[in-house]
């Protein structure tokens, strides 16, 4: 099964960007209003297929 990674903020803006956005430079939360702010985004692992959260190593099948 093929995972997807994306790099989201944890303040509750829903910010997020592709591993490639990620990649470019843009690894902080830019949202002005959000608690996070300049703060960088986490790292998170998701299913291509149904869209859940993963973590690392995890084995996931439907």
């Amino acid at each position: 099964m093929e995972n997807k990674i994306k790099y989201v903020c944890t303040g509750g803006c829903g910010g997020s960007v592709t591993e490639e956005e990620y990649n470019s430079d843009n690894t902080v939360c830019g949202t002005l209003t959000c608690p996070k702010y300049g703060q960088p985004f986490e790292k998170k692992i998701y299913c291509v297929v149904c869209g859940q959260e993963l973590t690392a190593g995890e084995v996931h099948q439907h």
